[in-house]
């Protein structure tokens, strides 16, 4: 036989019964995609809890005093940002289905734009009009350039802001800090494009951006020119396939692009000349070629740069020289 006191306690733990805890803030959780949005940019901002059952709740939400949502299991918005330094205030109210008490959320949003410029530590010749590559085992410095404003309208010194780096997805924690905005990176043996993001924020982290990259690493190469000796290298023409001379002599310069030299005449880098398959003596980046009274005919012109450390850093060419003791 049962006891009065066992069957009052068997009653009890039978009995299905509720505990509803109290709702705060700290346990509502909200994520806005894009992690930083930019200015007048959509955005999805989402929220979810644990301590309470959202899908039975009503949330409200209201966007810098405005209601625009109001529902049962309300858990996502779509919004547009505001410019660069406005701030947009949302608040997330949440009604617990079972004891109808409320709780407030409240986020703010001050979209910054964060750009990143950067500038291969390699040669390309004087007055040449295109950008350095970054070639592959090169070095790069990159500078994030931010734009965010304070709360009184003041664009933000870019000396005084926060900067984490990333290179891969992974922190660069030596390299990133108060003030940080450029960072020098390297590329390795086995090439590959580097994905570079950096996130820029205030010190009190009321605002921040972030902007993403890849680099992507090129080859080195090279150009033939002809070498006057009135005008100059004549950079307006490349030497290509075939060149007809139009005297008995010609010199040819060896231009190297986008190696990690500071100029083509560095030690860092290797020349090469062969005429017709043979190599030809002397390791300059030019060489100057003659013919006879009585020659007629052509001669392949092959030019290969190396440099001596950075194994990936190699370019040939070739042409084909015709010439004619007539001209």
């Amino acid at each position: 036989m049962f006891s009065l006191k066992k069957i009052i306690l068997i009653i009890f733990l039978l009995t299905p019964f509720v505990v509803s805890a109290k709702i705060y803030p700290e346990d509502i959780i909200v994520t806005v995609t894009p992690e930083n949005p930019e200015a007048n940019k959509e955005v999805t901002v989402n929220m979810k809890s644990f301590a309470a059952d959202t899908d039975r709740s009503v949330i409200i939400w209201t966007v810098n005093g405005k209601q625009i949502k109001n529902g049962v299991g309300e858990k996502e918005i779509q919004i547009k940002t505001g410019d660069v330094g406005t701030e947009t205030r949302i608040v997330i109210t949440v009604i617990d289905s079972e004891t109808k008490e409320s709780v407030n959320k409240t986020i703010s949003i001050s979209p910054a734009i964060i750009d990143i410029v950067w500038q291969s530590q390699a040669y390309v010749p004087a007055f040449y009009k295109g950008k350095a590559l970054f070639p592959h085992q090169g070095t790069v410095t990159l500078t994030a350039i931010p734009t965010i404003v304070s709360k009184n309208g003041a664009k933000i010194n870019a000396d005084n802001l926060i900067y984490k780096w990333k290179k891969d997805g992974v922190v660069l924690g030596s390299l990133s800090g108060y003030g940080k905005k450029t960072l020098t990176l390297s590329g390795e043996v086995i090439s590959r494009p580097i994905i570079v993001s950096a996130e820029v924020s205030t010190t009190d982290g009321s605002s921040q951006g972030a902007k993403e990259i890849i680099l992507n690493p090129q080859e080195a190469n090279i150009n033939l020119y002809r070498n006057s000796s009135t005008l100059g290298i004549l950079f307006n023409k490349a030497l290509k396939n075939i060149h007809e001379m139009s005297g008995r002599e010609i010199e040819i310069i060896a231009v190297p692009y986008n190696f990690s030299v500071n100029n083509k005449n560095s030690t860092d880098l290797e020349y090469k000349w062969t005429m017709n398959g043979g190599g030809i003596e002397g390791g300059s980046d030019s060489k100057i070629f003659r013919i006879n009274d009585d020659q007629t005919g052509s001669s392949e012109i092959g030019t290969s740069i190396r440099h001596k450390s950075k194994i990936l850093q190699f370019s040939s060419e070739e042409i084909v020289l015709k010439y004619n003791s007539k001209n």
